[in-house]
């Protein structure tokens, strides 16, 4: 380019910089009046499409030139810019004000063509707001104006805005005519034809004709880019978000939302900005985050009502209503509902107001009424009847209804038929459902061949879509709300083969089990803050900084360790930052296009097959109130099934916590009361024992006296993880005296963990903050730092313990010891932390050191905590130290006192130079530790705290 050619926008720029006064002398003193307003006129248009809120007072501005230099061709003209740039931002009434100046100007003076293209200006205004029928009539008398001066192409335009009035008013059919006829008149104008194809786009949508939708919106969103219009361009990126949504396409959806909302929020236009955030909450629904989809409902529909956007308000009231049925807010539901209803029928949207129906009809079905399901349905299925996706989803509903009324022939046939759409549209979360939905209806006719079919290819749906999110809190979330699909398929495999079925089941209950975490440590990092060179990206990395900051000062306000009790409204502020921060983490990787690490299920042969000689593995899979047990060691495996009810073992389990807490009272274990105190605690163990090994206690005494099989890696499921399984009772001794005991999230991660065969690098590090409360933690420190031959270095205690040098430090150890407090918070998982010197290194800051260590000791209280979360995820210290890197761990279940801690650690780290580093070895040295300790007739708070995690 020339640098005497002036740059785009330059005129504007440089009148606006002038006090008012002194801007029509300066154009009279330009030369061309006329060709200087029509440049000013045209780049306020310009600006309108990349700066929506500066070219309103531009707008304003030329107007008043304009008629300072009595040109009311310009003035006129100038209005309509202005009403365009109110529209974009979402003041309509006060656009329609504009238009209506525009046509009063441009009539008084004869200018018959721009008097219809304020017309066809006020039709964008008027559609948002609902008025269509006076939208309808406003583009009929536009088109009347341009066909009356032989306008063609202005007549065209109108056909646009009609064919865009008409799509609103639920008429796509008649919305393609129009769009088709404007289209061969406008080929020389392609930021027109760009608008023609994304408003073909939405019909095609509303007639669920996805692929050629897609084309549609691709083709507008290259014309706008290529128009250099970031405002329409972010338009049409949002419509194929919402396809990519609506087509179960999660992930790309969640890219091209990132991408429109970046572009909205550069141009500054909240209207769209709101109806963007309402479309990301219903995905977010399908993704299983129904809190997320709330809050994104609740702050779309403020801005979305003051904006009067009618048809979007109702549309995002009826699937927040969806979202809170999911919460169990069955009256906040039908209130969403109503409204939502009462606004599509003043739209006169019938097919909208047929998804208000299908909800309600989910609300009754839920709650048994189910004749009042199946006339809801019925009714909006008809409405439907014309567009297949609608239609697969209200047959979907009536086969539920069906089903829960026993009627399994007719919930057959209309999955069947929503099962032929769902495939030929490949809408993955709905065919995922109509196979589970009709994979039930086989196992309750008995007919499990069929339902074993089902059920796996419908979670073979889910596999597909989890695969491709970028984000891992999304998979988890996508993945958990699965449980049921699980559980249906596993027990129709042992239903339907017996034995024979042990390996599919085996298969089923760890694609259930971890499958985050066990991505995360597969990957080989843990969640990192990204980070990129846009500004957007800069920006949301200094907001998950300034969300992180903000999480560590409401943790640092709980103050030591059970010295806080953590109220209401702490509460909800942390919970507030970490939906902010887990948001800034969402959109950094929603616009990530790298391929997604997964770590692979293990399949039973896989897992016999790395396990030692002496190793049997003992898995436990929760349906129902139903507990299974598989044994499976080299040699074989077997399944017990119904071996416990799961509400049973949460009692004995709640009776043995009684027990533990009566123990760890100052001064309980002294004198006389020490001996009951233990045997209590042993009646708990004993009662566990009973439910969780008695079952299976046969096989276990077997291949111990056959084949010598000493090492028990226990695979738990759901409240089982806090069992401390090495105490468990027999009657006669606990389960660690005749077995080495150790834990795994799953048999997945298991294998992963074996098949790490990376030499151990590096040297122990040791770190230690000792207080009033637990004064005994410097002497434990000097211990072991003797014990495992430390240089001064690589020992950390007291003022020298901070988090900057351990995040230094730690990912050059081999051996890891942490004497330090430990807290585990309940609703706030991821607070949960380790005390160091400067402050709590929570579970978050865990996660993103990168660890390479072999062994990892936290030796405070509640180390091994976890909340589990839907998909048998675990939540706190013990996720966060296996994400990160760390191969084994040796981790607390309750509150441990620092002087029997240092006995323990003492013992367990004699002679550690023989056993650290050396594959089984770890598992055998803590528990004949904890025989030792055992031998001694302690208490079991006293020695059983402490349980191995991960590699044995």
């Amino acid at each position: 380019m020339n640098d005497d050619e002036p740059q785009p926008g330059a005129l504007l720029r440089a009148l606006l910089a002038l006090p008012v006064g002194e801007r029509a002398g300066r154009v009279r003193a330009g030369g061309d009046v006329a060709a200087q307003l029509t440049t000013l006129v045209d780049e306020v248009m310009n600006l309108t499409s990349t700066d929506a809120t500066a070219a309103i007072d531009a707008a304003e501005a030329v107007t008043k030139l304009a008629e300072d230099l009595d040109d009311p061709l310009t003035a006129s003209r100038a209005q309509h810019a202005r009403a365009r740039a109110l529209s974009y931002v979402g003041r309509f009434d006060d656009a329609l004000a504009a238009c209506r100046n525009a046509t009063v100007i441009a009539t008084r003076h004869g200018h018959t063509v721009e008097a219809g293209r304020a017309q066809l200006a006020s039709m964008h205004a008027l559609g948002e707001l609902g008025r269509n029928d006076e939208a309808i009539a406003a583009g009929e008398q536009a088109r009347a104006l341009f066909e009356s001066v032989d306008a063609d192409d202005f007549a065209a335009r109108a056909d646009i805005n009609l064919g865009i009035v008409h799509l609103r008013r639920d008429q796509p059919d008649l919305a393609l005519d129009y769009l088709d006829r404007a289209r061969p008149r406008l080929e020389h104008e392609p930021e027109l034809l760009g608008h023609i194809e994304n408003s073909r786009g939405e019909a095609l949508v509303a007639v669920n004709d996805f692929a050629a939708a897609e084309d549609a919106f691709l083709s507008a969103l290259a014309a706008f880019e290529e128009a250099g219009s970031t405002l329409t361009a972010a338009i049409a990126e949002s419509n194929l978000a919402d396809l990519a949504s609506r087509q179960g396409r999660l992930d790309r959806a969640l890219y091209f939302f990132e991408g429109a909302r970046r572009h909205f929020e550069r141009v500054g236009s909240p209207a769209h900005l709101a109806r963007l955030l309402a479309e990301q909450a219903e995905a977010k629904g399908v993704l299983g985050l129904p809190e997320d989809a709330l809050e994104d409902y609740q702050s779309a529909l403020i801005q979305l009502d003051q904006c009067g956007l009618a048809l979007e308000s109702a549309r995002a009231r009826c699937s927040m209503g969806l979202v809170l049925l999911r919460l169990a807010r069955p009256v906040e539901a039908e209130t969403a509902l109503a409204a939502a209803a009462t606004a599509f029928d003043e739209l006169g949207h019938v097919t909208a107001r047929a998804t208000v129906d299908l909800v309600r009809a989910e609300l009754a079905l839920q709650n048994a009424r189910l004749p009042e399901a199946r006339r809801m349905a019925t009714r909006a299925l008809a409405a439907v009847a014309d567009r297949p996706a609608d239609a697969a989803t209200a047959r979907h509903l009536l086969a539920r209804i069906g089903l829960a009324e026993g009627d399994t022939e007719t919930a057959e046939a209309d999955l069947t038929a929503a099962l032929a759409a769902a495939r030929r549209l490949d809408l993955a979360p709905l065919l995922a459902d109509i196979l589970d939905t009709r994979g039930r209806v086989y196992r309750r006719r008995g007919e499990l061949g069929r339902a074993i079919a089902d059920l796996t290819r419908s979670l073979q749906a889910v596999e597909r879509v989890r695969g491709a999110l970028q984000a891992d809190r999304f998979r988890a979330a996508f993945l958990g709300q699965r449980t049921q699909t699980h559980e249906a398929l596993f027990e129709s495999i042992l239903d339907h083969e017996g034995e024979r079925g042990t390996a599919e089941a085996f298969a089923v209950a760890e694609q259930a089990k971890s499958r985050s975490l066990l991505d995360q440590v597969h990957a080989g990092l843990a969640v990192t803050a990204p980070h990129g060179a846009d500004a957007t990206t800069t920006a949301l990395e200094q907001e998950w900084q300034q969300c992180q900051a903000a999480l560590n000062a409401l943790y640092s306000r709980l103050g030591d360790h059970h010295a806080f009790e953590a109220d209401e409204a702490w509460t909800a502020a942390v919970r507030a930052q970490e939906r902010a921060l887990e948001a800034a983490e969402a959109r950094l990787a929603a616009r990530g296009r790298s391929p997604v690490t997964l770590g692979t299920r293990a399949t039973l042969t896989e897992v016999q097959a790395g396990l030692g000689p002496n190793a049997t593995v003992i898995e436990y899979f929760v349906t129902g109130d139903a507990l299974t047990i598989f044994v499976v060691d080299r040699d074989g495996a077997t399944v017990t099934r119904h071996a416990a009810s799961v509400d049973a073992v949460m009692a004995a389990l709640h009776r043995l916590q009684f027990q533990i807490d009566r123990a760890l009272r100052p001064g309980a274990l002294v004198g006389a009361r020490a001996g009951q105190l233990r045997d209590d605690a042993r009646r708990a163990l004993g009662a566990l024992y009973d439910q969780l090994v008695r079952p299976i206690e046969g096989r276990l005494r077997a291949t111990r006296a056959s084949r010598n099989h000493r090492t028990l890696t226990i695979v738990p499921h759901g409240p089982l993880h806090l069992v401390p399984f090495a105490a468990l009772w027999n009657g006669e001794q606990h389960l660690v005296e005749d077995f080495d005991v150790h834990a795994v999230p799953s048999a997945s991660l298991l294998l992963h963990l074996q098949r790490d065969q990376r030499p151990v690098t590096g040297t122990p590090l040791l770190v230690a903050v000792a207080d009033e409360q637990a004064p005994r933690i410097d002497e434990e420190a000097t211990r072991l730092a003797k014990l495992l031959r430390l240089p001064r270095s690589r020992l950390l205690r007291g003022a020298e313990a901070t988090r900057e040098r351990l995040r230094t430090l730690a990912p050059t150890a081999s051996l890891l010891h942490l004497a330090v407090h430990g807290r585990f918070l309940t609703n706030a998982p991821a607070g949960s932390g380790l005390r160091l010197s400067d402050g709590w290194l929570n579970a978050r800051e865990v996660a993103r050191l990168p660890l390479d260590a072999d062994f990892v000791t936290l030796s405070g209280c509640e180390t091994g905590l976890n909340r589990v979360d839907a998909g048998d995820e675990l939540l706190g210290l013990q996720r966060s130290f296996l994400a990160a890197g760390a191969k084994t761990l040796l981790v607390s279940l309750w509150r441990v006192d620092d002087e029997q801690t240092a006995r323990f650690m003492d013992r367990l780290y004699s002679g550690c130079h023989d056993w650290l580093g050396t594959p089984g070895a770890r598992v055998t040295h803590v528990a004949a530790t904890q025989r030792a300790l055992i031998a001694n007739d302690l208490h079991p708070a006293i020695w059983a705290a402490f349980t191995l995690v991960g590699r044995p």
